[in-house]
């Protein structure tokens, strides 16, 4: 905001990009964010159903890599998703929602590899006091503080994160004007 001369912004954070935009406010208050959107994040996996848990068990053998090759795996399969089943499980995207070339295409282009630390630190948000920064602080349980103006969003068939989930950190911001879309 400094380099643009804006007082405020509108924040639109989608997954990771709403993660951020939940800890940010917390952590640095929200002021400066006029309004905000998170679509598909939470503050707390344990609410609902989600694929995530199904890392849990692999926590120590993943811990031992440099990083996940996530993007690269997807990029590479992209071409055989059909063959591979990827499409229509739902788990990646809903496949009810794309044209069925642009699945390949998404697969191919849309994931990142993934930095261990990233992906340890977001499994602390199955422990029992939700996601939690390694300097001790607990997102879920200063979640008041965030009080932007929120529209939280979910998607009915998300299998990542649910809209339980998502209702249940929207229940736990301090924010006057909130907001619940399915």
């Amino acid at each position: 905001l400094t380099r643009t001369g804006y007082d405020d912004l509108l924040w639109v954070g989608h997954s990771m990009g709403g993660v951020l935009l939940y800890m940010y406010g917390i952590r640095h208050g929200t002021r400066r964010i006029r309004a905000a959107v998170a679509s598909a994040a939470t503050l707390d996996y344990r609410v609902g159903e989600t694929s995530f848990r199904a890392l849990l068990p692999h926590r120590e053998r993943l811990a031992r890599l440099p990083n996940i090759p996530f993007g690269t795996l997807m990029s590479l399969s992209a071409p055989f998703h059909r063959r591979l089943g990827m499409s229509g499980r739902g788990d990646l995207y809903n496949p009810e929602n794309l044209e069925p070339n642009f699945g390949r295409q998404y697969l191919a282009s849309a994931y990142e590899d993934i930095a261990t630390g990233v992906l340890l630190s977001l499994s602390s948000t199955f422990g029992p006091r939700g996601f939690q920064h390694p300097d001790g602080l607990t997102y879920l349980e200063e979640a008041g503080r965030f009080t932007a103006p929120l529209l939280a969003m979910a998607g009915a068939k998300d299998q990542q994160v649910s809209p339980e989930a998502v209702a249940a950190t929207l229940g736990r911001v301090g924010s006057k004007t909130r907001r619940f879309m399915l």
